[in-house]
């Protein structure tokens, strides 16, 4: 299931800028034919200086998260929301 629009919703810049740099993302990790978590998304923009780390970041990057796929801005298939085993990270 690709990006599907079940609602429309107006995102603050600074959301679709986060939603732009989550797609980014998934575009590096579609490219080594996987899929993120959450948590890996998250740890890298805290990397890369998008997000701080801490617990209200990660919130406000779930949250953002659910209403893009909502809106039709994330994919349903992009992230991985099972909880695995460690199957090694990439470098990104």
């Amino acid at each position: 299931m690709g990006k599907i629009q079940y609602i429309k919703k107006r995102f603050a810049r600074r959301n679709l800028e986060l939603i732009s740099s989550v797609n980014k993302i998934i575009d590096l990790y579609k490219e080594n034919e996987l899929k993120p978590s959450n948590s890996k998304i998250f740890r890298k923009l805290v990397s890369d200086g998008v997000l701080e780390d801490n617990r209200r970041a990660y919130k406000r990057l779930g949250s953002t998260i659910i209403n893009a796929r909502l809106a039709g801005l994330i994919g349903w298939d992009d992230i991985d929301g099972r909880k695995q085993p460690h199957q090694g990270d990439i470098e990104l």
